[in-house]
Parts: structure tokens; C-alpha cells; sequence
């Protein structure tokens, strides 16, 4: 089953194009949502993802997440194969999840090569995070 921004919004996370509250409306992707932002623009980088994240954090995956999940148990899908980011499958209970674009559930490092919750990065335990309060 492939899915996209649909099953997001139904969430209450924006999709990314639509107007007037598409979230990369007036953005620069290059400036933002990059690895070249992260090297070159860091501090906005982190900006932008700690809004994501913290966006994300506030809502949670819905019915129609289950209903895939439970379809997928049953064998009448083999997956779930999706753009979205949000992780909402795996947390509904989907266990085979193809996430073509990553997820914001995780985070790898570029320096030390961990990887890290969003919670983790979030509280600051990550030792490079721009968000440690110490």
C-alpha cells in the first residue's frame, strides 16, 4: 500500500506543497532541508527541524494507520510503502514500512555516526545537538 501527505494531514501535520499553508511555501529546500544546510546553514537547519519535530511530537498516527497495520497482519497487504516522514505506520503497529524519504522519528549524526531518537535530540542528550541547553 503506498501512501502520502493524505494520511498526514488526516493526522494534523501540513503537507508540504498545498496552499496557503504548505510547508515549503516561500522556503529555499537548498537553505533548509539539506545536507549542505546542515553543513553551511546549521543553526537554521536546526531551527527548521526542531519545529518539525516538535510539530510532529504533538500528534499521533490515526485510524487509518491501524486499519493498514491490521490489513497487513491479516496478509490482505504485505506493506507500507510511504513519503511521509512522521513514523505513524511503525507506531500504529504496520511492521513491514518502506519510508522513502526517512523518517523524523530517528535522527543519524554526521559527526560521531549514532543514531538518535528525536526525543533524544530534543532533551539535548545528543552531545553535538544545537538544542543542548548546557
Amino acid at each position: 500500500m503506498l501512501t502520502g501527505a493524505g494520511m498526514s494531514t488526516e493526522s494534523g501535520l501540513p503537507d508540504y506543497r498545498s496552499a496557503p499553508k504548505g510547508m515549503w511555501r516561500g522556503i529555499d529546500l537548498l537553505q533548509l532541508a539539506s545536507v549542505e544546510a546542515l553543513l553551511q546553514n546549521t543553526e537554521n537547519f536546526y531551527k527548521f527541524y526542531k519545529k518539525r519535530i516538535v510539530d510532529l511530537n504533538e500528534v499521533t498516527h490515526h485510524v487509518g494507520h491501524e486499519i493498514l497495520a491490521k490489513w497487513e497482519k491479516k496478509s490482505i497487504i504485505r506493506s507500507a510503502i510511504t513519503q511521509n516522514v512522521d513514523g505513524f505506520h511503525a507506531n500504529a503497529g504496520s511492521r513491514t514500512v518502506y519510508e522513502l524519504h526517512g523518517t523524523l522519528q530517528k535522527c543519524h549524526c554526521h559527526n560521531c555516526l549514532r543514531e538518535y531518537s528525536n526525543t533524544e535530540l530534543l532533551e539535548g542528550i545528543h552531545p553535538y545537538s544545537m538544542w543542548r541547553s548546557d
